[in-house]
């Protein structure tokens, strides 16, 4: 992730959760991971995951709500500035 190589670093942490041994920095890291990907929807689903399970941090909870709040808008083509597309 340190160097922007991030398709390989999605795998990373897919194999860690896939392993059961994923904390909430995992989902975090990998919903960035497919944010600067621009695999949206994939995001989404990990900073929803961050969202309902962050739960030692109030300030990471909801920053991660809002931030799958505002790209689901934006994928849907409900934005006030340029709207996102989804390259999954």
């Amino acid at each position: 992730y340190k160097q922007k190589k991030f398709p390989q670093a999605a795998k990373a942490f897919e194999a860690i959760i896939k392993g059961g041994a994923a904390n909430v920095d995992t989902h975090l890291s990998l919903a960035y991971c497919y944010l600067l990907q621009r695999l949206y929807s994939k995001a989404v689903k990990e900073f929803e995951w961050v969202e309902k399970y962050g739960k030692n941090s109030m300030t990471l909870q909801k920053q991660a709500g809002r931030t799958a709040i505002s790209l689901r808008t934006m994928i849907s083509g409900v934005c006030p500035a340029p709207c996102l597309k989804a390259n999954d």
